[in-house]
């Protein structure tokens, strides 16, 4: 079973403010005038609040049996450079108060069916972010592991941090109000296939249930399984921003501008060196590993260094899933799945039932992994196919009963401010090379860029 870690790129502490994220959408804001300029406002300063319990059986009025414990763990941003700024303050309680009252909703966890004294129930929470200009959005994974596989659901905000006030889908369209549905679904890939139509997603249309990436409007449908009566996941349908010019406002390039209007270029300082501080915080945040519980696991940016590529859009995606951390094998209780799984190339067939895990991949997880360290989305990688892949559970699949993750262990580097580039490498192998990793800063994060053998100069 999974437990989803706060993930926090250390490595974006070191060279630049990193990013985080925000409560959900309470007021719809009109769109920003058109051909207004870009805000002079200083940029935030990030940090985190945490919310976590452990709820034990006499705080609930619930009928569970006696023993039971479930450990509730949200994070939410907090602006640390609020000061007086009386909208950032504002937006600060507002994420202390949604993170407070997801606590408070943990009692409700007690009716879950099939709690046991002794087992380990978890109900976490964690974002990523994208700030353009004034405007914030932000990406929120949540896991509940209670009775059966986990549930991972996503949701999403975009804020005007200039006013506090939340956008909805349809401030952000030319289009009126009651055409901004049937012209984002118009846009979308493969709308009827797979087990998801067209009236599945008209059905469980949300002008709140979106986010902002770089380059994409992701936007967000529940999925209920097994009769659930509330979401068991979320499927992600990202929209590149360059398909909708026709549909977005005037201002929407604010928010995030396709083709950014060239800058002069600063004359070039000479690169610096990373210190031994840095380096040292480079290696907590891309380790291979981490433990929880006493049960050590694998990091999803562990993925990364399990092959080499000039690109990070064409790294082996085989390797990169070999030992991601999952969310969930199938069980006894999962046959309709384990049977769709035998019907797809690339099955072991030859492989005794039960001899291995067979370990479940979310594509909402890989897409978080890939934007958090690499700023794209499994949509944008050259080749996914060498991963046995099931559409109606968006899910990728592995059979991996051993421990080997990828490893990056940074020995030293350097990093130009002028040109928002950084090369880490590793101590030179045997044969004289060494591992090189490249980044590339985009806004207020650090990206990877490439991963390679180069020639130890």
């Amino acid at each position: 079973m999974k437990r989803y870690l706060t993930l926090v790129l250390l490595l974006a502490l070191c060279l630049t403010a990193c990013t985080p994220k925000a409560p959900a959408p309470t007021e719809t804001a009109p769109p920003p005038e058109a051909g207004s300029v870009r805000s002079e406002m200083p940029a935030p300063v990030w940090g985190e609040q945490v919310f976590q319990r452990d709820y034990a059986g006499e705080e609930s009025n619930a009928d569970a049996p006696e023993g039971v414990v479930v450990s509730l763990r949200f994070v939410m941003p907090y602006i640390e450079n609020a000061g007086e700024n009386p909208v950032w303050r504002s937006l600060n309680e507002d994420f202390s108060i949604l993170g407070e009252g997801w606590l408070e909703k943990g009692r409700e966890y007690w009716s879950t069916p099939g709690l046991e004294p002794g087992g380990d129930y978890s109900v976490e929470s964690v974002y990523t972010i994208q700030r353009c200009d004034r405007f914030l959005s932000v990406r929120y994974q949540r896991t509940e592991a209670l009775a059966g596989e986990p549930a991972g659901t996503v949701s999403g905000s975009l804020l005007d941090l200039s006013t506090g006030k939340a956008l909805t889908l349809d401030s952000l369209l030319r289009v009126p109000a009651e055409k901004g549905m049937d012209a984002l679904l118009d846009a979308l890939d493969g709308l009827e296939d797979g087990p998801y139509g067209r009236a599945y997603f008209e059905s469980y249309w949300d002008v709140n249930a979106f986010y902002l990436t770089e380059d994409h409007l992701v936007l967000l449908f529940p999925v209920y399984e097994d009769g659930a009566t509330s979401p068991t996941a979320t499927l992600e349908r990202p929209i590149p921003l360059v398909r909708l010019r026709g549909l977005l406002s005037s201002a929407f390039p604010e928010l995030c501008p396709a083709d950014p209007a060239p800058q002069p270029s600063a004359p070039a300082a000479e690169p610096r060196a990373l210190t031994p501080e840095e380096i040292s915080r480079v290696n907590q945040a891309f380790a291979p590993g981490a433990e929880e519980g006493g049960v050590a696991d694998a990091t999803p940016a562990s993925g990364f260094f399990t092959s080499y590529y000039d690109d990070v859009r064409e790294l082996d995606f085989a390797a990169f899933l070999e030992y991601y951390p999952d969310d969930g094998t199938l069980s006894a209780g999962d046959e309709a799945e384990s049977d769709a799984l035998k019907t797809l190339p690339g099955y072991p067939w030859d492989m005794s039932p039960g001899a291995v895990p067979t370990h479940r991949i979310t594509r909402a997880s890989v897409d978080a992994a890939l934007e958090r360290y690499a700023g794209i989305t499994a949509a944008e990688l050259a080749d996914t196919s060498g991963v046995p892949y099931l559409e109606e559970y968006d899910a990728w699949y592995t059979f991996t009963s051993d421990f080997g993750p990828g490893k990056f262990l940074c020995a030293g580097g350097e990093v130009d401010e002028a040109a928002g580039t950084a090369r880490l490498w590793t101590e030179p192998r045997e044969d004289g090379g060494r591992a090189e990793l490249a980044l590339q800063r985009d806004g207020e994060s650090w990206h990877i860029r490439s991963h390679r053998i180069v020639n130890n100069p």
